[in-house]
């Protein structure tokens, strides 16, 4: 998540870091990625598939149902309405 947040922070970290040269880069970077995008989705799709959150779930070590057990019947707190009688 830290990574994406990173990611998306960068061209505002670029401008506030490099100020003017930031800004004769930023809009040539826009276009080399419009017409290399596969490489783009490479990446993402390869961040993706190493992360630990991916790992942990395919690991099989994870419950296939993280809810199960669990019901609003057995709740102990009552059900209050939401409008009163």
């Amino acid at each position: 998540m830290l990574l994406t947040l990173l990611l998306l922070a960068l061209p505002a970290l670029l401008l506030v870091l490099f100020g003017h040269r930031a800004q004769e880069f930023l809009p040539k970077a826009r276009d080399w990625m419009n017409t290399h995008s596969w490489v783009a989705n490479e990446i993402v799709i390869a961040c993706s598939s190493a992360s630990p959150s991916t790992a942990f779930w395919a690991s099989g070590d994870a419950p296939s149902r993280p809810w199960a057990g669990t019901s609003r019947s057995q709740s102990s707190r009552p059900v209050t309405p939401l409008i009163p009688r």
